[in-house]
């Protein structure tokens, strides 16, 4: 049952995070001086891809390191990398 709540607010912590991280990262960061890669997600779109998408693979790296590291060790900070 314990480790039922920790993964419970693990999960939760973990969501409400990355919620203020994407509101941050949008406001400070991509409207600011990313601006000339993000406009393109403003514009219509001319291909199947734009040069916004680049920050969901920036995004990416970094959550795959920490899954993976989460995954490979034991331990708090794995679980927490891992999202337990």
């Amino acid at each position: 049952m314990t480790e039922m709540v920790g993964t419970f607010a693990l999960s939760v912590g973990a969501a409400v995070g990355m919620e203020f991280w994407a509101r941050w990262a949008h406001r400070a960061l991509w409207h600011a001086s990313l601006w000339h890669m993000h406009e393109s997600h403003h514009r219509p779109r001319e291909g199947p891809f734009e040069l916004n998408d680049v920050f969901a693979i920036i995004n990416a790296v970094p959550a795959v390191a920490l899954l993976s590291f989460g995954f490979f060790h034991r331990g708090l900070l794995p679980g927490l990398c891992f999202g337990a």
